[in-house]
């Protein structure tokens, strides 16, 4: 494992506490992605925010 990828783990860890969370809901796939683009905005990141929109498109959950 790099630096960098050492030093960015802290920032994923809480995503993936919310993927944790997500599954075994019964919440649409739409409002899922949806929260999840709102999250990316918030957060600012572009990369995020453009997989989000395109999975909210198509319906596909990665």
């Amino acid at each position: 494992m790099t630096d960098r990828m050492k030093r960015s783990k802290g920032g994923f860890e809480p995503v993936f506490a919310d993927e944790v969370a997500i599954q075994g809901r019964t919440l649409e796939p739409l409002l899922i992605q949806l929260a999840k683009l709102r999250a990316s905005q918030i957060n600012g990141c572009a990369f995020c925010i453009r997989m989000h929109v395109a999975q909210a498109l198509t319906g596909c959950d990665i």
